[in-house]
């Protein structure tokens, strides 16, 4: 049988390519490139919806550890009024500047006298005030020291934030002792133990937070990208630091019983006297430290 020649080439029926043969190879570069990115993407959103998860876990703790905290007992309240007004007087006398008459004056001749003037820290706030001016003695300063570790310890025993208190008055004049008393019923008439520089008020109504240390950190997974780490990190301390600060505005009552029983361990301690007055919602105290007296 003889051999048929071969078919004409317009007849010869093409092999049909692959897909992947059809495709321009930076089509597909493209299109992995953007499977890529958008895995990878994912696995960033998922790392950051973890982190802002495991953020809000801990301040849910962090809530209900302050809510857990017993507010004062009568017993202890009575341990926050053994010293009475004149008790903080003749403590005051023996270890303060003898009392300014007028305000202009008050300032420089507190601070001829080694009075010194004490700023807001993370651990204790200093209000604006009408009627004093925080200078007060080096033993103020310490007394000030002391209460804050023992305050930052009770809540450090509870896995508790160091949230910070607020001073409302300090050192007075004559003038603002006596301007005082025509608006604040529980001023004292006459001699007060704020006109020596040894004495503060502390509210305790009003607590804050301004980065005092922590019992428990989040920890950002090593999966985070540089640049979503950066930002994932400052997210953290945002939520962070406003969330302690509305917690210590809705449990003023427990922040201000572990502060209460703070500051009768250290008048047990001989270092302050302190007295939780009736009519206004403050702690009246007085350093017993004097000038060359360690803090304990």
């Amino acid at each position: 049988m003889r051999d048929l020649p071969p078919a004409p080439a317009a007849l010869v029926k093409p092999r049909s390519r692959s897909l992947l043969a059809k495709v321009s190879p930076w089509w597909l570069l493209a299109f992995l490139l953007l499977a890529g990115a958008t895995a990878y993407g994912v696995r960033q959103a998922l790392l950051v919806r973890e982190i802002v998860v495991t953020t809000d876990n801990m301040l849910e703790r962090m809530e209900r550890r302050l809510a857990e905290i017993p507010t004062l007992t009568d017993a202890e309240v009575d341990s926050l009024r053994r010293s009475l007004n004149s008790a903080h007087v003749a403590e005051a006398e023996a270890r303060g500047i003898t009392p300014v008459l007028r305000r202009n004056r008050l300032v420089r001749l507190a601070r001829e006298a080694g009075l010194v003037r004490l700023e807001s820290t993370p651990r204790y706030r200093i209000l604006d005030a009408t009627h004093s001016v925080p200078i007060a003695t080096h033993g103020v300063r310490r007394a000030l020291d002391s209460l804050s570790v023992r305050f930052w310890d009770r809540l450090s025993a509870r896995d508790l934030p160091g949230f910070r208190y607020a001073i409302s008055s300090m050192l007075r004049s004559a003038e603002d002792q006596a301007a005082l008393t025509a608006v604040n019923i529980n001023a004292a008439r006459g001699l007060s133990s704020h006109q020596y520089g040894t004495t503060f008020d502390i509210t305790y109504r009003r607590f804050g937070y301004l980065g005092g240390p922590e019992p428990e950190t989040v920890r950002l997974p090593d999966g985070l990208a540089p640049i979503v780490r950066g930002q994932v990190r400052r997210y953290v301390l945002r939520r962070r630091t406003g969330a302690y600060r509305d917690m210590a505005q809705r449990h003023t009552a427990e922040l201000a019983a572990e502060l209460g029983r703070s500051l009768i361990e250290l008048e047990d301690e001989g270092v302050v006297l302190a007295l939780r007055e009736r009519q206004q919602p403050v702690f009246h105290v007085t350093s017993l430290l004097d000038d060359a007296t360690p803090s304990p």
